[in-house]
């Protein structure tokens, strides 16, 4: 006698194969006319206990194809449960990897965030200056009776600079937009990264 597997222990596509194979096979046994074999048998004279003895067995056999099958349905969404779990325990495992780059990534953009903003900072004070500074060098030939100053001066131009802000805007709107996109699809409340 073959021990099976108990059903604990069967995948959910183990259980699944074997629910088609017991459907195959159940079809084979409901296709079969007992009657209609044993009187062929006895029409021509053949061994009518023999017969009986194979169909018994037959018989024997579809009963335990539908015991099995009523297990196997049973042990399905048990091992579906028990499947999705393990799948999804191995998820929070990467996502608390992931959510340790997140803490860095975090980390770098409030620093250099810091750094830029310092920068910005020392750049508008340096605007202003320049613009305080051409305002005083026009009122100064003004009054001196010049036509032109010398010198170029005014506010600073950069095209480089400008391209940098425009590309920080826009990485911006979109780091914005995908943020709230992605929250929006899920709607799970998510991790607390200041917590």
């Amino acid at each position: 006698m073959t021990k099976a597997t108990p059903m604990n222990q069967r995948t959910a596509l183990e259980i699944t194969a074997r629910l088609q194979e017991i459907a195959s096979e159940q079809a084979a046994f409901d296709a079969r006319d007992f009657d209609a074999e044993l009187g062929e048998v006895m029409r021509q004279g053949g061994d009518v206990d023999a017969l009986e003895n194979t169909q018994l067995e037959a018989e024997r056999q579809a009963r335990r194809l539908r015991v099995e099958r009523s297990a196997l349905e049973s042990a399905l969404p048990e091992a579906k449960a028990r499947e999705g779990a393990e799948a999804l325990a191995a998820i929070e495992i990467e996502y608390d990897a992931l959510t340790e780059q997140a803490q860095a990534a975090k980390a770098a953009i409030i620093k250099k965030w810091a750094a830029l903003n310092d920068a910005l900072t020392t750049w508008r004070d340096i605007e202003q200056q320049a613009d305080e500074l051409t305002r005083r060098a026009q009122k100064t030939a003004k009054a001196g009776g010049l036509r032109s100053i010398d010198k170029k001066i005014g506010l600073y131009r950069s095209a480089q600079l400008t391209s940098v802000s425009t590309a920080a805007w826009e990485a911006l709107q979109r780091f914005n937009t995908e943020r709230q996109s992605i929250r929006g699809e899920y709607g799970v409340g998510g991790v607390n990264l200041d917590a």
